[in-house]
């Protein structure tokens, strides 16, 4: 996708920090191993095509709008900017609000960012562990069954 803005809008792009497209860049990565981790976690409880597309679709609405992807965190109310602080959407476009007003690129300016990168990757990392948890007991339940055999051996 980053490729096809530069297609799209590499005029417009021109003069702008290199640095500031790498941590976009940057972060983008880190937010897709919290999606992924959010499929992973559900395709462990759903395993039709048709639900996993609607889970899919509810997931992702859900997560963009508590964390201010269709309205800026600016106009979200308090108690639902209290809510969206526990959503990994609300660190990303937290983090990507906080890159595209970066004037300096000293560590006193990138260190919220990589708070809010770390944050995300926290979330990716719960998200795999639960996933991993739910396969194992998972696997565990359907080991004990086919260990139960009722066939006498002559």
């Amino acid at each position: 996708l980053i490729g096809i803005s530069f297609l799209l809008y590499g005029g417009l792009l021109e003069g702008t920090d290199i640095r500031m497209v790498l941590l976009l860049v940057l972060n983008s990565l880190v937010y897709f191993f919290v999606a992924l981790g959010i499929g992973f976690l559900g395709g462990q409880f759903v395993k039709s095509v048709n639900v996993q597309n609607a889970m899919a679709n509810f997931t992702a609405l859900a997560l963009s709008f508590l964390g201010g992807v269709f309205v800026p965190l600016e106009l979200l109310g308090g108690g639902l900017l209290a809510v969206s602080h526990f959503v990994p959407t609300y660190w990303d476009a937290h983090a990507q609000n906080s890159i595209g007003n970066l004037t300096r690129f000293d560590w006193e300016s990138l260190a919220p960012i990589v708070g809010d990168m770390l944050i995300q990757l926290g979330f990716a990392a719960a998200l795999f562990s639960v996933a991993l948890l739910v396969s194992k007991v998972r696997r565990q339940s359907a080991g004990g069954f086919q260990r139960n055999t009722t066939e006498f051996s002559a």
